[in-house]
Order: C-alpha cells, then structure tokens, then sequence
C-alpha cells in the first residue's frame, strides 16, 4: 500500500519500495507520482505513465 510520509508530500509504502528497488536493479531513474483510481488506465494508454503498481486493494464495491 503506498502512503504519504509526515511531510505529506513523499510517499512511501511497499509499492513506493518495491518500484524504486525494480529501476535501481535495473539501471532505470524512477519518478513515482501519486494518481486517482480513476486516471490511471487512460494515463498508461496515453503514455503520460510507463507503469502503474498492481497491487492496489480493491473495496467489494470495486468488485461487483
């Protein structure tokens, strides 16, 4: 789950760990941005982002 730190600014989370560990090992400058539930389909097929985590929780409302 990714989180805001106390600054509410930097995010943090197993997401925010696992994408900056994936680019370093693979020689890859990462920029993680938070995005709404909403936007991030249409910001992938746009190409305005490269990647988006996967494992985001989905509410039994999300579900049906």
């Amino acid at each position: 789950m990714t989180l805001f730190a106390a600054d509410n600014k930097t995010l943090i989370g197993n997401e925010v760990d696992i994408a900056y560990a994936v680019g370093e090992t693979l020689g890859l400058e990462i920029e993680v941005l938070p995005v709404a539930w909403a936007d991030w389909l249409l910001g992938v097929e746009s190409a305005k982002y490269e990647a988006v985590p996967l494992g985001w929780p989905f509410s039994p409302a999300v579900r049906t």
